[in-house]
């Protein structure tokens, strides 16, 4: 069922052939509002053959092959035109029918324009003057000499990318039900390698039997022999099967999908001969599909994408060896990273460490042929680790909080601290904080490693810790010798402007009169009073103002020339 609150032209369907559909409209605001077609049937879908559209150069390597580089030549054919009968080459497509192929390759041994749906009678197109193969009868079990006629033949040259070669077919045959007991039509893949051994390719998926009406039958549709590999037949539409009409062909049975494959040798010669035949006469025609782009001699492949979404990445900074296969000879290699090329990178295989999109692409040296495959890569991501101070002085009795902050933690997932001190583990958890006690003296190299729960990614970083024994990091010189040598000449306090924020110093005789003053102190008193005047040799008193909460510090200092 299905509906649809459109309005204008609506499209129901395609259904399954000859599927009975009844349309009814209502009124959403009137429920006593409908009207209902009568039945309607879908009728039969039927695929399409064509022996124009494309000549049988392009039908191999437009159609048959689909690939990026010319991998097939020295393409040539035989079939009825060539004595002055019927076509037995061309192009189909399935046209919204239920055949298992969009489109395709079709050889017969009658007319490819007559093998159109539904079956409709027996097909026995080709005369007499249309011979047969040779080659054929050598290779097929049963088959003498001259006993093959109207033969459809496709002969070509490929060079494959992989070790591994293969095609999607059907075969069809007029024989099927009456005569499939005792008379087949004969067809065969025959694949020659370079040292001229050859082997029949169109062969029953798990046996040595070569494919034929007699090796593939379902005994159902002749009872006066038994079925032999039965489940490598598909429809029959005599009687007893389905409905002729509904067949998208026009011819009365036919097999299941197979594929012919075979291990080859990557970029070495091979030949292949497609023939199919009639057996000991002109009638009861026989037909292979081969399916559109299914004939398989490899392609350069550098695998599925590695993403951060299907699990299967790494983290940032591991490599991943990409790799392109063999190169065969004569050809060179280059990668590209995110459409850039990646210069001084010539081998098959390419280390990388970086989110982008990579490339390699072969070319044949002095031809047009070139080889590419894409693949995009992605790393998880590792915690970027981030703190305010890489370098602490840590006062004696004050607490001090070492602290870091992960600046992409909204691409992670929960995080792991962990603290150590040399080596040592301190602290492990999900706290991204660290407590110096002001009652402890711990000092040195702190490293915090943080890792996401997940995905396992990690990075690392060390903060220095300086100790500092006095309380509150306060140093406070005893003497002073302003004489101009560069040595005590100023009372410095810049160590303590490193840890706290100094609000005044002030200065006082031995009297307790204030003879300097001055805010934000750093270094500027060098034993002289507000005036400039220097002062005299003696004791002097200071004391030290904080912006923070702490409690002024009080000190004294003895001055000589």
């Amino acid at each position: 069922n299905s509906s649809v609150t459109d309005t204008g032209i609506v499209q129901f369907g395609p259904y399954p052939n000859n599927t009975d559909v009844q349309i009814s409209v209502a009124n959403d605001d009137d429920v006593n509002c409908v009207d209902n077609s009568n039945v309607l049937n879908q009728g039969t879908c039927a695929l399409l053959t064509n022996t124009s559209q494309y000549t049988v150069d392009e039908l191999v390597t437009d159609v048959l092959i689909n690939s990026e580089c010319n991998q097939a030549f020295n393409v040539s054919f035989s079939t009825g035109t060539n004595f002055g009968s019927t076509n037995g080459i061309g192009y189909f497509e399935a046209n919204g029918s239920d055949w298992p192929f969009e489109d395709g390759l079709i050889m017969t041994t009658g007319d490819v324009l007559n093998a159109v749906g539904p079956e409709t009678g027996v097909l026995s197109d080709g005369d007499f003057t249309w011979p047969g193969d040779t080659d054929l009868e050598n290779n097929i079990t049963g088959l003498n000499l001259g006993d093959t006629n109207n033969a459809s033949i496709i002969e070509f040259d490929f060079i494959p990318v992989s070790n591994h070669m293969s095609f999607d077919f059907i075969f069809a045959a007029e024989e099927y039900g009456f005569f499939q007991c005792t008379f087949t039509d004969a067809f065969a893949f025959l694949l020659t390698d370079s040292s001229g051994n050859t082997t029949n390719l169109a062969i029953v998926p798990g046996t040595d039997d070569p494919i034929s009406v007699l090796t593939v039958r379902d005994g159902q549709y002749n009872t006066l022999c038994e079925s032999v590999n039965e489940e490598w037949f598909g429809n029959y539409y005599g009687d007893g099967g389905l409905p002729p009409n509904t067949s998208p062909t026009n011819f009365i049975g036919h097999t299941e999908v197979m594929t012919a494959e075979s291990a080859v040798i990557p970029y070495e010669l091979y030949s292949i001969k497609l023939v199919v035949a009639d057996d000991g006469d002109t009638l009861y025609d026989s037909a292979v599909f081969i399916d559109g782009g299914s004939f398989d001699i490899g392609q350069l492949d550098l695998g599925e994408d590695i993403l951060v979404s299907s699990g299967n990445a790494l983290c940032e900074g591991e490599q991943i060896i990409l790799d392109a296969g063999t190169l065969p000879e004569n050809s060179t290699i280059e990668w590209f990273m995110d459409g850039m090329l990646i210069e001084g990178f010539n081998d098959v295989t390419l280390a990388v460490s970086e989110t982008a999109f990579y490339n390699a692409t072969i070319t044949v040296n002095n031809t047009d042929c070139t080889y590419s495959d894409d693949i995009l890569v992605e790393f998880f991501e590792n915690p970027i680790i981030i703190s305010e101070e890489m370098n602490i002085i840590k006062c004696a009795n004050t607490d001090y909080m070492l602290e870091v902050n992960i600046e992409n933690d909204n691409q992670l997932n929960s995080l792991t601290y962990i603290w150590s001190l040399d080596g040592v583990d301190l602290q492990s958890g999900d706290n991204n904080t660290y407590l110096l006690s002001g009652d402890q003296e711990q000092s040195g190299e702190f490293s915090v490693t943080v890792y996401d729960n997940i995905t396992f990614c990690w990075n690392s970083i060390n903060i220095n810790v300086e100790f500092y024994e006095n309380s509150y990091c306060v140093d406070l010189p005893q003497g002073l010798s302003p004489n101009g040598d560069g040595f005590n000449d100023c009372l410095i306090l810049d160590h303590l402007e490193y840890t706290e924020d100094i609000e005044k110093i002030e200065v006082f005789n031995r009297y307790g009169a204030k003879i300097y003053e001055l805010n934000e102190y750093v270094d500027q008193w060098c034993g002289h009073d507000q005036d400039g005047e220097i002062v005299s040799v003696g004791t002097y008193f200071y004391i030290i103002y904080f912006n923070s909460t702490k409690e002024p510090i009080n000190s004294w200092i003895y001055v000589n020339y």
